[in-house]
């Protein structure tokens, strides 16, 4: 318990946050941590970290903290993708990496290398919208889980179905250069839906996954 509270706290690290060079139809904020959308149904709506603190291999761990309900479109969510990708791929079908997007209600579905895990992420309480992104690179897998007091549930499965610690399950990414991404948009898309990055340099809300390190770390 004591080592796993102990990889929770932040680390003096480089500052990475989320590139204003390539984000697109967003607002940042709070240090470029902090993306907020200004469109509504376009696709092209996101922002990912900066291509220099991309990763190919090691086993990384972050979190985004967004909204429970965002809107019922397909592209809102969270994940990683490879450093040239488009946001429209990610955000519709998760083409070149892992997310988890949302489509109506408190859940996200699972999505990796354009298709859908069949998995879902449950965030129906508002005071627990913290998303956990454990990236496996070496094993090119990732999983998500919810924040919550319920404990961790990751890609919505037992831990003895779905596991990073151990490469349990997962879902598979595409061989290359990640980075974190969010983005926004959809057939019932609107404006002003945030999502904050902490790849480690203050507290995350959860121990680190056994064998993981934080983004900012690596």
């Amino acid at each position: 318990m004591l080592a796993g509270l102990i990889s929770s706290v932040p680390q003096p690290a480089p500052a990475i946050t989320f590139d204003p060079a390539t984000a697109s139809n967003v607002t940042l904020s709070g240090g470029n941590l902090t993306a907020t959308n200004t469109g509504t149904t376009s696709g092209d709506q996101g922002a990912r970290v900066k291509s220099a603190f991309g990763r190919s291999t090691g086993k990384l761990y972050f979190e985004v903290k967004g909204p429970k309900t965002p809107n019922n479109g397909e592209q809102v969510g969270c994940g990683v993708g490879l450093i040239n990708t488009l946001y429209n791929d990610m955000g519709f079908a998760s083409l070149d990496g892992a997310m988890i997007l949302n489509f109506g209600g408190g859940f996200y579905d699972v999505w990796g290398s354009g298709s859908d895990s069949g998995n879902s992420v449950n965030f129906t309480d508002d005071n627990y919208n913290i998303m956990r992104v454990a990236v496996d690179l070496d094993a090119r897998r990732v999983w998500f889980a919810c924040a919550n007091r319920f404990g961790t549930l990751w890609n919505g499965q037992s831990i003895g179905v779905q596991n990073p610690v151990g490469a349990v399950g997962g879902v598979i990414i595409p061989a290359g250069i990640m980075v974190p991404i969010v983005t926004y948009g959809g057939a019932s898309g609107q404006t002003g839906i945030a999502f904050t990055l902490n790849v480690g340099a203050t507290w995350f809300s959860s121990p680190i996954p056994t064998g993981f390190m934080a983004w900012c770390r690596s």
